[in-house]
């Protein structure tokens, strides 16, 4: 009777053990796929700001990205 109890946790140890060992494996898959996936490159565009004068003689500086555009004042102090 002992034997066959020794030998029951033998095999369930096994078996844990590769359950454990597959679990922790695909935790590190996923885990190193998820930051694979975070890493993106973003190509940007070179946006050259301009200068324009409102009617009241003040400076704004300009830019259009085609979508929206920006603007501030150009203010020197």
């Amino acid at each position: 009777m002992r034997a066959v109890t020794e030998g029951f946790l033998t095999s369930a140890r096994k078996v844990w053990g590769g359950i454990a060992a597959a679990a922790l494996g695909a935790v590190f898959m996923f885990a190193g796929s998820a930051a694979t996936a975070q890493q993106t490159t973003v190509v940007g565009e070179n946006y050259t700001p301009t200068i324009w004068v409102d009617p009241d003689g003040c400076e704004h500086w300009v830019m259009d990205d085609g979508w929206e555009g920006y603007m501030t004042p150009h203010v020197t102090r």
